[in-house]
């Protein structure tokens, strides 16, 4: 199991600056995609399916 935080992305939010809240959440999306691709490409995930 995997959990992704948004944390800085929340706090980015909640204190109003928009364009770090974008950029965070650019990379943490960014993250997510790299890590998710590498994962599905491994031959133990092939049959498991993703809770997203």
């Amino acid at each position: 199991m995997v959990f992704v935080s948004y944390g800085e992305t929340d706090d980015f939010a909640h204190d109003g600056e928009y364009d770090a809240y974008l950029k965070s959440a650019q990379r943490t999306d960014t993250f997510i995609k790299k890590n998710y691709g590498t994962l599905r490409n491994k031959t133990l995930f092939t049959k498991v399916k993703p809770l997203l």
